[in-house]
């Protein structure tokens, strides 16, 4: 019955290390910065960052709301401040009352396009992932990200 016992034991050890690998998040770091449409301050939206290329396990995206100065603080799209390092194309959404889930998939699913009114404070091909012509990289020693278009 002992000898039982210890196999029993020495099976449940032995499982206890199996099962799916859990990717552990990359560390965030806090990123401020402006963006501007033709030298001006872009004000009236929301700036999504959608990640190209990020290290494992990092959200897929990251957002800020411009200020009536087009600044922004970035938050990641689990609600923690800041972004991890990584390449992000930039899309904006002007959707009010939308959360940050519902304005990333507007984003990525293209219906943002429809949802727009139509005057937006930015250019409409800024809309979706798809048409978005810019990009942007976020490091770990960045202190201000400026985004001109």
């Amino acid at each position: 019955m002992r000898r039982l016992l210890l196999v029993v034991v020495a099976i449940a050890f032995g499982l206890s290390g199996c099962g799916p690998a859990v990717t552990p998040k990359p560390k965030l770091y806090p990123v401020k910065g402006k963006v501007t449409l033709k030298g001006k301050p872009l004000t009236g939206c929301t700036l999504l960052l959608v990640v190209i290329k990020a290290a494992p396990g990092a959200d897929d995206s990251c957002f800020g709301e411009l200020d009536p100065e087009g600044g922004f603080d970035l938050w990641s799209a689990s609600g923690k401040r800041g972004a991890a390092p990584g390449k992000y194309k930039v899309t904006f959404s002007s959707g009010d009352g939308e959360s940050p889930e519902e304005k990333m998939k507007a984003m990525m699913d293209g219906s943002a396009l429809a949802k727009m009114k139509k005057v937006t404070p930015y250019p409409k091909i800024y809309s979706s992932f798809s048409s978005s012509p810019k990009e942007v990289e976020i490091t770990s020693t960045m202190s201000e990200l400026l985004i001109e278009l």
